[in-house]
């Protein structure tokens, strides 16, 4: 439990040092394509969440508890110390629904990934 509970906290770091950067940063995305930009960060949201899934041990069920347990501590710390532009109050704490669904995709790829290799090596790695 202490590996998947460290897995959480480098993986909220991650994530809020990532909001954090792009907050500092945001000039840098005016000329980016919103559709663009959000695939983007589906993209990066399901390579954590499928990574951290990876990384964790335990049971599927407690991992993906685990993984919206990252989330929700990342976007906490962001709403704390960055806040939510005035005119959409909190908007940082109601992302996290979107970003625990695109972690827990990814994490779905990782468990079918695992399927997929284990079935060609004959072994079963989904189990970590």
């Amino acid at each position: 439990m202490k590996r998947s509970l460290l897995v959480v906290a480098i993986g909220a770091a991650l994530l809020f040092g990532l909001q954090l950067m792009a907050d500092q940063n945001a000039s840098a995305f005016t000329n980016v394509p919103w559709a663009l930009s959000l695939a983007m960060l589906g993209v990066i949201l399901a390579i954590l969440g499928g990574v951290a899934y990876r990384l964790m041990l335990g049971a599927a069920a407690v991992k993906f508890v685990l993984i919206a347990l990252m989330v929700i501590i990342a976007n906490g710390m962001t709403e704390i110390v960055i806040s939510s532009d005035q005119a959409y109050p909190r908007l940082t704490l109601w992302l996290i629904i979107p970003y625990v669904i695109a972690c827990w995709v990814g994490a779905a790829i990782g468990i079918a990934l695992a399927k997929l290799r284990g079935m060609r090596t004959g072994k079963d790695s989904v189990s970590h």
